[in-house]
C-alpha cells in the first residue's frame, strides 16, 4: 500500500471512529433521559399515593387547622400532577371545597378559587364569584397599612405582606380566566402597591427587588418570584384587548375618517 493510501485509509479509520462516537453520544443522553424521566415518574406516582392514603373520609386533607387551604392545596396537586378531574379522590376533594364555608383566611380563599377554577369552572362559576367578592373586600384600600396588598384576614387592616398578596392574586387570576368578572381598580390598586414597593437598584447586577413586606431587609429569591409575578398579573390583566376578536386581532381593518 503506498504512503497516500496509506494516509487516505488512517483518515477514513479516523472519520468512522469519530462518526460512532458522535453517533453513541445522543444515545447514552437519551438513555439518561429516559431514565430521568422514568425515575421523575415514579416519584409522582409515590407522591400522589402518600396523598391520596392521607386523605379524610370527608374528603378533605388536615393541616393544622387549616382543612380548606390543605385541601385545596393537595387537591391542585393531584391534578397537576395528571390525576384527572374525575379521579375519586379529586371529586371528593372537590366536593369538600365546594361545600365547605369559606373561611376567614387569604390563603386558603385564594387555594379554594385556583382547585375550583382548574376543576371545573363551569360548574363551580357561583362558589367562584362568592371566593371573588371576599378577595376583592379583603384587598386593602386607602388608608390602610399598604393599599392594594393582602394580609392574613379580611377584617386586618394594618399590615401585609407580598405572600398573602401574590395568593391573592393568583386566585383572582384563576376567577378571571374563568370568566368570573374582577374590578380594574383590584388590578390597578395591586400594580401600583408593588410598584411602590420595590427596592431600587443596588448596582447593575442587582436590579430591583421584591421583600416580605416593607421592614423584611433583601429579598430572597421566593419573594423575588413572588414580586415578579404579582406584577405580571395585574399587566395582564389591564392591558387594553378591545381589538381581540374571537381570538383574532383587528388591526387591518378600515378606518373611520369622521
Amino acid at each position: 500500500m503506498d504512503q497516500g493510501a496509506s494516509m487516505r485509509l488512517r483518515t477514513t479509520l479516523i472519520l468512522l471512529a469519530g462518526c460512532v462516537t458522535l453517533a453513541g453520544a445522543p444515545m447514552s443522553a437519551r438513555a439518561q433521559e429516559r431514565e430521568l424521566r422514568e425515575a421523575a415518574l415514579t416519584a409522582i406516582t409515590r407522591a400522589q399515593q402518600y396523598l391520596t392514603g392521607k386523605q379524610l373520609d370527608s374528603g378533605a386533607w388536615p393541616h393544622e387547622g387549616h382543612p380548606v387551604g390543605a385541601t385545596a392545596l393537595v387537591t391542585l396537586s393531584l391534578m397537576y400532577s395528571g390525576l384527572p378531574v374525575d379521579n375519586p379522590h379529586v371529586q371528593r376533594g372537590v366536593t369538600y371545597l365546594a361545600e365547605a364555608e369559606i373561611p376567614d383566611n387569604t390563603y386558603d380563599v385564594s387555594l379554594m378559587a385556583m382547585a375550583l377554577a382548574l376543576a371545573d369552572p363551569g360548574r363551580h362559576r357561583g362558589r367562584l364569584e362568592s371566593l371573588k367578592r371576599w378577595l376583592v373586600d379583603a384587598q386593602l384600600k386607602e388608608g390602610d397599612a399598604s393599599p392594594g396588598a393582602w394580609w392574613y384576614h379580611k377584617n386586618d387592616r394594618g399590615g401585609w405582606d407580598n405572600s398573602n398578596t401574590q395568593f391573592a392574586l393568583l386566585g383572582l387570576r384563576e376567577c378571571a380566566h374563568a370568566g368570573v368578572d374582577v374590578p380594574r381598580d383590584v388590578w390597578l390598586r395591586a400594580q401600583q402597591h408593588f410598584l411602590r414597593h420595590k427596592s431600587g437598584a443596588v448596582d447593575a447586577r442587582s436590579g430591583v427587588s421584591f421583600g416580605y413586606n416593607a421592614g423584611s431587609g433583601d429579598a430572597r429569591g421566593s419573594m423575588q418570584v413572588a414580586g415578579i409575578s404579582s406584577l405580571m398579573i395585574p399587566s395582564s390583566m389591564l392591558d387594553d384587548d378591545s381589538d381581540v376578536k374571537r381570538g383574532e386581532i383587528d388591526c387591518c381593518g378600515a378606518i373611520d375618517d369622521e
